[in-house]
């Protein structure tokens, strides 16, 4: 038999015994996972009480805020329905007033959908007027050009622009959806002027109380139909489908025509993927490109910010942004933001 000897070099014991009574390396010990990020709820301006006060967050009032829309840099820019203003929201919460188009003599009658440009103007539509008004990036408000100057549109409640310059118009009360021009032309992209439900060619589609739209990208337009309880999708031909909604008013989530609405629609924006934020009451609804469903953050009424399981509103009147990179929410008097943080 072979006996075999273990021969150490000089200083090995030494070593064993060293790393035996002082561990791992502080390089081998695990290093905890960082929290993963989640969305948060904050008030960037406004709060509890109502008033016309130019200030930095929560020093801000607000009479009545409603449409809202976004530029380049961040800044937000809100109607302000009782003060017959457009305030303007910086992202550090800093609000000013950038337009006065006077103070309304009633409740139906002040400003309530804006949408910005490609050019920097500001177009707003006033509730129980036929006309819509543009404000240039001085402050100066004036007619619209052309034929939509003197157009007739039947309530019209909420704008939105595309990238050439085409203004989008609901008419809450005339169930249609029109297309005005840089020029001023006056075109109906979809509805009938009838209540009703019916997908199809935009000149046999049906609304009934359509409240908010949205653009996209590709020219698509996007309808919160409140009445129906759906979302619907127009494109730019005028064809019309229903991306989701069941038709029956709820709050279910899930699978396009399955998925439930409430009845308080208001509010629609979209992000660079094509997803929808809807404002549905208390609630931010998240509707994929292929119609799924799903509640992004709010459950029962009230004023709460912090994580999304935790926060929230009382109702929701408008919405731009995205969660990415802000996605703010319009109530009555303070202006909400959603962020991944």
């Amino acid at each position: 038999m072979t006996t075999r000897f273990l021969t150490f070099l000089p200083g090995t014991v030494a070593g064993l015994l060293l790393v035996a009574c002082h561990g791992p390396k502080p390089d081998d010990v695990p290093v905890p996972a960082p929290d993963p990020p989640q969305l948060m709820v904050s008030t960037l301006a406004g709060g509890t009480q109502a008033g016309n006060v130019d200030a930095t967050g929560s020093s801000a009032r607000f009479g009545y805020l409603w449409g809202a829309t976004l530029d380049a840099q961040g800044n937000v820019y809100a109607v302000d329905h009782i003060n017959g203003t457009i305030r303007r929201i910086t992202p550090a919460g800093e609000v000013s007033t950038v337009a006065d188009l006077g103070r309304p003599a009633n409740i139906a009658s002040g400003p309530d959908g804006v949408a910005l440009g490609a050019n920097g103007v500001l177009y707003v539509s006033m509730e129980g007027q036929t006309t819509l008004s543009q404000v240039s990036p001085a402050g100066v408000v004036s007619s619209l050009p052309g034929a939509a100057a003197t157009h007739v549109f039947n309530y019209a409640r909420s704008l939105a622009a595309d990238a050439q310059g085409n203004i989008y118009v609901v008419e809450l009360l005339g169930q249609r959806i029109d297309k005005v021009t840089p020029a001023g032309a006056v075109t109906v992209l979809a509805g009938t002027g009838t209540a009703g439900y019916t997908d199809g060619p935009g000149s046999q589609a049906q609304f009934s109380g359509p409240t908010a739209l949205v653009v996209d990208a590709q020219g698509n337009v996007y309808v919160s139909d409140a009445g129906n309880y759906r979302i619907r999708k127009i494109t730019p031909a005028g064809q019309v489908s229903t991306l989701a909604g069941s038709g029956t008013t709820g709050t279910l989530d899930g699978p396009g025509t399955t998925a439930q609405f409430g009845t308080a629609m208001h509010g629609l924006s979209i992000d660079a993927a094509g997803t929808l934020y809807l404002g549905d009451g208390p609630r931010i609804r998240r509707i994929t490109p292929a119609g799924e469903v799903s509640t992004l953050v709010g459950s029962s009424a009230g004023y709460v910010d912090g994580p999304v399981a935790e926060a929230r509103f009382v109702g929701v009147l408008g919405l731009v942004g995205n969660p990415t990179t802000g996605l703010y929410a319009i109530e009555v008097p303070r202006i909400r933001k959603i962020m991944i943080q």
